[in-house]
């Protein structure tokens, strides 16, 4: 691949990875904590079929252990997505380098976060209507 498309593309997933990132800390309610707490914690709701949406600290779905293991896998989608949001957001600090491979690594790391945003909703609201029927 030649060098300027690949310095295009990444500019671009840097960008993109910039954007989400300021979004997520300076969204209303939110920020680095709400971030922190994501991860350690995962999903707390689930928004049905009829958009309505189910906390998962309710009596009746509290109880099931499906539930501790679906929070577990949501916190480590959004472990995976915020590092690598951060680390392709970090990556032009380290530009003195190999600028090909930092290139590469960058814009894999956007695509990564794509993935995991995308594929990673989908595998978790599966498995919700899975094991707890939602």
């Amino acid at each position: 691949m030649n060098m300027k498309t690949l310095k295009l593309l990444f500019y671009i997933s840097f960008c993109l990875c910039l954007i989400q990132l300021l979004v997520c800390l300076f969204m209303p309610f939110a920020g680095p904590m709400s971030i922190i707490n994501l991860i350690k914690h995962g999903t707390t709701e689930v928004t049905t079929s009829n958009h309505i949406i189910i906390s998962l600290d309710q009596t009746p779905y509290k109880e099931k252990s499906a539930t501790q293991y679906l929070r577990f896998l949501s916190g480590l989608f959004y472990f995976i997505y915020f590092f690598s949001i951060i680390f392709c957001c970090f990556l032009p600090a380290f530009a003195k380098g190999n600028t090909k491979r930092i290139y590469i690594w960058g814009i894999a790391s956007c695509i990564t976060a794509v993935l995991i945003s995308v594929v990673g909703g989908l595998i978790w609201r599966h498995l919700v209507k899975l094991y707890l029927g939602i």
